[in-house]
């Protein structure tokens, strides 16, 4: 690995690494994402995907960030700021997935299909392919914008300095290389 400080480190590059990384990016940041799988996207559940987009039982893009949040917490086991978080950022993501290129189709209650034109399959999940198109993407937004991917390094540690987390060490081939960031994501 020849460059080994970046803005941003995401290690994983599931769904919510991609996510992570490709937003990072757009937001200026120079990003490496790291994952232990040496294929292109991964090798995580995100490419089993159904490709489902719940919010509740509720429609969120109608929905207001209130009626989310008040639903979600119906049950009394959300942890509340997160929760809230959630409620406020549920019909941008929707809308973020879609500038992203993903296709979606709204379906019963403000379900939303993410890429619903996948091939049927029998096992293990009722579509093929969604998972893995919504990880190309993301991946080549993020590519797009100028950031990293390096595959076949497993993530051993995390540098710690004084308490605050400065980066990964992560290994391939019996080597290890220290990244160090402002910012490391475990996705």
């Amino acid at each position: 690995m020849n460059k080994t400080s970046f803005d941003v480190i995401v290690v994983g590059s599931g769904i919510a690494g991609w996510t992570a990384a490709r937003r990072a990016t757009e937001q200026g940041a120079d990003v490496l994402v790291v994952d232990k799988s040496p294929g292109e996207l991964g090798n995580g559940n995100s490419l089993m995907t159904s490709g489902s987009y719940r919010a509740a039982g509720m429609n969120a893009r109608s929905s207001t960030p209130q009626d989310l949040y008040r639903q979600v917490m119906q049950e009394r086991i959300a942890y509340p700021p997160l929760a809230k978080a959630w409620a406020e950022n549920c019909a941008r993501s929707l809308e973020w997935l879609k500038a992203c290129g993903v296709e979606m189709v709204e379906t019963v209650q403000g379900t939303f299909a993410l890429e619903p034109y996948s091939t049927i399959s029998l096992a293990p999940v009722y579509k093929k392919e969604v998972g893995s198109a919504i990880l190309k993407k993301l991946k080549s937004g993020f590519i797009a914008g100028g950031g990293t991917y390096a595959s076949g390094f497993t993530a051993s540690q995390l540098i710690v300095d004084h308490g605050v987390v400065k980066g990964v060490a992560v290994q391939k081939d019996n080597q290890v290389f220290h990244i160090t960031g402002k910012a490391t994501i475990l996705a």
